[in-house]
């Protein structure tokens, strides 16, 4: 709870309060039945008449703190959720990419959904309803205990054994929860990928294996969670046990004393009365307990870091001499086999470098090694001879971006996918359309850069997707600039005009992976590296790699 108020404790506080006042009024009733009882026993209209009226003013405060303590509670609640919502987001966001890779994108999302309501309703709420339940059980009971100690003494040992039990209940509730928030994310990360892949499904006609799989998935999750429903069920039905049990005590008990003559039927009356602002509320606490548990391990189960915890390493704010790969070893994790052995490579400021080699060659992962995607075996890279292993990963995305082969558009307008919500003057944004080869599809359609690109760019063709993507890159105007075979979609004269928009770029540093042997493009970059096996063999501008004859040469010539 103290990481959910930490700034929100004035709001918090003023509400407990006002959350506390309103079981007193409670109270306060119960005591004006009293003495509408008794005085209409003793037949004194004048003390009827003045007991009337005390209970009517004690009902129109508790109407009016009511109505504020409720107030509060939903706008306190709106607000510890809009903040928390935000830092779980940005604490998701702020991930490495390795550590976010390794997890399933539905677990991202069960906790951003079913879980955020999980804490709102099961912790959150639970938690106000348990605390004001309590202070009315204990304000309940301190009067009984000035009404009567001997019946007030009953009541509470009829209390408290099923309280101990609604903890234990609460405590499996818990455990079973953490089991259902596991089977709930691999639920939705299975959805999420059968309906990701909906083509393939219906272009291999494999829907029935398919169906059979969902069928599996599904089944757990029902098991668990009708396995958590009895634990529910056995919390409900015992807290109304245990409620009638201490109603039993508090009637039985008081009507012997009435007959002994140490009481009167309105003290009786009064003491029944809080006692069933015991029972009621003892229900609730009950079934509140094992709910609060199972938000309690839902709140748990996900870490939030703060983001300046997150954003370690020294700031580089500018590039301004060589890219250096000295001796790299690497191979991705759970793999032996080395992808580089003892790589070493230097990329001056300004220079446009093509890399080209046959497919498991290297060219990406140079790339992800680059971005720290993953981290060398040994060796080290560095940028101006700063180790990148130091430098924060925000300074790295604010020196380079990268374009890859497989484009993510979000389900918005072409503007907010090319400018992803940053500010860009239009100029900025007509030279990075110009530059991208998107102004002629922007010029023809009707809504130009308001256009409703689609999920997942579905509105779009993997031509324009690619050239969104491209544009969203060149207008950051980074200093560097990865290229990932970021035209494999687009045809030979559109790759021609983005790739000449590139190289023309002055002061930027670009390395671009292709398959497209464009005589005409590759003659403009100031090298090649042809790459085969995790080994640059080959280094030189287009001509000089043609003289050698050797491996460039031979791709070249079959390639045409």
């Amino acid at each position: 709870m103290k990481q959910l108020i930490k700034n929100h404790q004035k709001a918090f506080y003023v509400f407990m309060i006002f959350n506390i006042l309103v079981p007193l009024t409670n109270v306060a009733f119960a005591y004006s039945i009293k003495g509408i009882i008794d005085s209409g026993m003793s037949q004194n209209k004048e003390a009827l008449t003045q007991a009337v009226i005390v209970g009517a003013t004690v009902i129109f405060i508790y109407a009016a703190l009511n109505f504020i303590s409720l107030r509060l509670r939903n706008k306190l609640v709106r607000q510890i959720m809009s903040r928390y919502k935000n830092k779980v987001f940005q604490s998701i966001l702020d991930r490495d990419y390795r550590d976010f890779s390794k997890e399933k994108s539905g677990k991202f999302i069960s906790i951003l959904t079913e879980n955020m309501k999980k804490i709102e309703q099961d912790y959150l709420y639970q938690y106000f309803n348990i605390s004001k339940n309590l202070s009315l059980m204990i304000f309940s009971l301190l009067a009984m205990f000035i009404g009567n100690w001997y019946l007030t003494l009953l009541v509470i040992i009829a209390s408290i054994i099923p309280m101990m039990i609604s903890g234990f209940i609460g405590q499996k509730s818990a455990l079973l929860q953490k089991r259902a928030m596991i089977a709930d994310q691999k639920y939705l990360a299975k959805v999420k990928d059968i309906l990701a892949g909906f083509l393939v499904i219906k272009s291999f006609n494999v829907k029935d294996g398919i169906c059979e799989d969902y069928s599996h998935e599904s089944e757990k999750f029902d098991e668990i969670n009708f396995i958590k429903g009895k634990f529910d069920v056995l919390a409900n039905v015992f807290s109304q046990l245990s409620g009638m049990i201490v109603f039993l005590v508090a009637f039985g008990g008081g009507m012997y004393l009435v007959f002994n003559g140490h009481t009167t039927i309105g003290s009786v009356t009064a003491i029944v009365q809080l006692v069933n602002f015991v029972v009621m509320p003892l229900n609730e606490v009950g079934m509140g307990i094992s709910k609060f548990r199972e938000g309690q391990a839902t709140l748990d189960a996900f870490e939030v870091k703060d983001v300046t915890e997150l954003q370690t390493g020294e700031t580089k704010e500018y590039f301004d001499d060589v890219i250096s790969f000295s001796n790299i070893d690497f191979s991705y994790p759970n793999t032996e086999e080395n992808i580089f052995n003892h790589l070493s490579l230097n990329i001056k400021k300004g220079e446009k470098i093509a890399i080209v080699g046959m497919s498991g060659s290297g060219k990406s992962t140079l790339l992800n090694l680059l971005l720290r995607f993953y981290d060398v075996t040994s060796g080290h890279i560095s940028i101006d001879n700063q180790d990148i292993q130091v430098i924060s990963a925000e300074s790295l995305y604010n020196l380079m971006t990268i374009v890859q082969q497989d484009v993510y558009i979000f389900d918005a307008t072409l503007r907010e996918n090319i400018t992803l919500n940053q500010s860009f003057t239009d100029g900025e944004i007509k030279k990075a359309l110009q530059q991208s080869g998107l102004e002629s599809y922007v010029l023809e359609n009707e809504s130009g850069l308001q256009a409703l690109c689609g999920e997942n760019g579905s509105n779009l063709s993997g031509g324009q997707k690619q050239r969104v993507s491209i544009a969203r890159a060149l207008i950051r105007k980074t200093p560097i600039l990865l290229l990932d075979e970021a035209t494999s979609s687009l045809d030979n004269q559109v790759t021609t005009e983005i790739e000449s928009s590139i190289l023309d770029i002055q002061n930027l540093t670009a390395l671009v992976v292709t398959h497209k042997l464009n005589e005409n493009i590759l003659k403009r970059y100031d090298r090649i590296l042809f790459m085969k096996a995790g080994v640059i063999v080959e280094d030189g501008s287009f001509c000089d790699l043609m003289d050698r004859r050797g491996e460039f040469y031979k791709l070249f010539e079959l390639s045409v």
